[in-house]
């Protein structure tokens, strides 16, 4: 793997940022398909509380920033700054896109919310199509609390009505 990290990532990247980021790379590259998305969040103790990294990784080509940052905002994330990486071997690349965010509210980030809105970001169709944006609600639902077959199984009338129940019934925050 060592032959495929990208000049500069080891002097931008902690050892733990890397320790997260090399398997999801390894296996993109070994048994990925071009345009799959894999996601992940990590958050530093010397950052601020609402300080994240929200990262990225994608097979094939380079992700617009365009298209990332539309997606982010949908989730609640300020953008704040990125930088993106290029690991490439056997013909293959895996794009690591890092992404800055600030998060307005860290204690709805509770392992169960960061898997859904990972989930719900990796299934988006970001760079696969025009304007295409995780659906507000469902961003909403899922930090709220409630799972993707839940989000699924709700009829688009009743979704914010849901949002509104999770609220008030206080199971939204962890």
């Amino acid at each position: 793997m060592r032959s495929v990290v990208p000049a500069g990532y080891d002097e931008l990247n902690w050892p733990n940022s890397a320790a997260l980021d090399l398997p999801v790379v390894d296996h993109l590259l070994r048994d990925g398909v071009d345009g799959q998305i894999d996601t992940a969040m990590m958050h530093f103790d010397e950052a601020g509380e609402h300080q994240w990294r929200f990262r990225v990784y994608h097979r094939g080509r380079a992700l617009a920033i365009s298209d990332l940052l539309p997606l982010l905002d949908q989730i609640g994330f300020r953008s704040i700054d990125e930088r993106s990486f290029e690991f490439a071997s056997a013909g293959a690349s895996v794009w690591v896109h890092d992404v800055g965010v600030e998060v307005s509210d860290a204690d709805l980030l509770y392992a169960g919310a960061r898997d859904e809105v990972q989930r719900l970001f990796a299934a988006a169709p970001v760079g696969r199509s025009a304007g295409a944006v995780v659906s507000d609600t469902a961003v909403h639902l899922a930090v709220a609390g409630l799972g993707g077959s839940q989000i699924d199984d709700a009829p688009a009338a009743c979704r914010s009505t849901l949002l509104g129940q999770q609220a008030l019934a206080g199971t939204g925050t962890a």
